[in-house]
């Protein structure tokens, strides 16, 4: 016999061997294949046949002396199921009292504050500077350049001056978001708010006292940080990312949006100062965000974008606009032209109107291919700037433009519109008249301006 037909041979033979061994044996007529405990008549078991040994039960396990089956091949390790992170230790002491909600004032002299940028937006350096309103409302000083230390400058891409002007964050770009400087007024020194190898975050507005603000680090939590003295509160270790967040106006509770908790896509939170008593209060979706400046001045509604009841939202473009009144816990969406979601809305000083930026009506938008191909064009074509009356439920529209402001006594709105071949900053009396247009550098202007309006006796 050949090699190969050998090898054949055995190759079959052990092919035949391996499916006699594998075929399970058929029971003999009156035998069954079941081994019963006990030969009860009927139970189908006529006992041992010739030769074999008599079945004896195995004793049942007592409990501890179960032994799992060991497998050749052991199956995989489940996944383990998420485990949140631990929650912070509140802090010792007494919460803070409420800060008393300021009386507004009786006109709109202060300071209105911009940047200007490079052109596409987020590249090269950026300026920034200040425009003097009278207690008339008109141009008291034209734009002055804000100093920056010259090392510094062309990194700052957000300044965030604090109500009582002692206090600026100066935000350095670095994934995702930025990175904090603290900027003091009283000793003229910038500092970073922290020196270890930390990624960048957010900055969420100041607390009204004018020396606390929120910062969101990304992977560390939602801190609660204090201008003078640098000391941080862990508020909220959240899932994932916190998309926004907002103080009350008495300073004692913050609102703000966990984008991927394990139960709901998207949820908006209460968390005191105090920290570690995060609650949720409702599902808003996964891309749901929620800008400083969210709550009311009376503190019973708030602002945010993402899901509410009637929204028909196209999310590749802005998310719906939705006010939660926190005394019934019922979520609205708000009736608004396919509002801007890049653009923070505005509550008025007296709580009335809701500044936003909608679609102009009778003009059409550019298209998902033309806003790739001219984004500054984009930005500011069919853009328009409404005010939504909360009491009638109807929204006006002011003026072409985007990234609206309120004046401190809420009389008039600041806003940028290219209407003059340009990005600039113009103005607007709440009741729709006397547009006027206050600069005329053309220089790039964009919703990251961050644009606004602070009044003159807290500087």
């Amino acid at each position: 016999m050949s090699r190969i037909s050998l090898l054949g041979f055995l190759l079959a033979t052990s092919l035949l061997f391996t499916v006699v061994a594998c075929t399970p044996p058929v029971a003999e007529p009156g035998y069954s294949s079941q081994k019963a405990t006990t030969d009860p008549p009927g139970s189908g078991y006529l006992g041992p046949r010739p030769g074999e040994t008599p079945y004896t039960p195995t004793p049942e396990p007592t409990l501890g002396e179960i032994t799992p089956f060991a497998f050749d091949n052991p199956l995989p390790t489940a996944a383990p199921l998420f485990t949140r992170q631990p929650t912070p230790t509140r802090r010792p002491g007494p919460t803070p009292t409420a800060v008393p909600i300021p009386e507004l004032p009786d006109n709109p002299a202060g300071l209105i504050t911009y940047a200007t940028h490079s052109d596409p937006p987020y590249q090269g350096p950026n300026s920034y500077f200040a425009i003097t309103i009278n207690v008339e409302g008109e141009l008291a000083e034209a734009s002055t350049a804000i100093s920056l230390p010259p090392e510094l400058e062309a990194d700052i891409f957000q300044i965030h001056p604090s109500p009582n002007g002692r206090y600026q964050v100066w935000m350095f770009a670095s994934e995702p978001g930025g990175i904090p400087y603290v900027y003091n007024e009283a000793t003229g020194e910038a500092q970073p708010l922290y020196r270890e190898a930390y990624g960048g975050g957010n900055f969420y507005g100041w607390h009204p006292d004018g020396q606390h603000f929120l910062f969101w680090l990304d992977t560390i939590g939602l801190w609660l940080v204090d201008a003078e003295t640098f000391e941080i509160t862990t508020l909220v270790l959240p899932y994932s990312i916190v998309q926004g967040a907002a103080f009350s106006p008495d300073g004692q509770t913050i609102a703000y949006i966990d984008a991927n908790p394990p139960d709901t896509a998207g949820a908006l939170w209460f968390v005191s100062i105090a920290g570690s008593d995060a609650v949720p209060l409702l599902d808003v979706g996964s891309l749901a965000f929620i800008h400083p400046g969210a709550w009311s001045p009376n503190g019973t509604q708030l602002i945010y974008r993402g899901d509410c009841p009637g929204a028909e939202q196209q999310y590749h473009i802005t998310t719906a606009l939705c006010l939660f009144d926190i005394r019934t816990s019922v979520s609205q969406f708000l009736k608004l032209p396919f509002t801007v979601a890049y653009d923070a809305p505005r509550w008025s000083p007296d709580g009335r109107y809701i500044l936003t930026t909608g679609l102009t009506a009778g003009k059409t938008p550019c298209s998902l291919p033309e806003r790739e191909q001219e984004p500054v064009a984009c930005m500011f074509r069919a853009q328009s700037v409404y005010a939504f009356d909360t009491e009638t439920g109807t929204a006006v529209a002011l003026a072409e433009g985007i990234s609206p402001i309120w004046s401190p006594d809420g009389s008039m709105i600041a806003f940028l519109s290219n209407s003059s071949g340009a990005p600039e900053v113009w103005t607007i009396h709440a009741d729709g008249t006397e547009l006027r247009q206050l600069t005329n550098d053309r220089q790039f202007k964009s919703s990251f301006s961050n644009l606004q309006w602070v009044q003159e006796d807290q500087q």
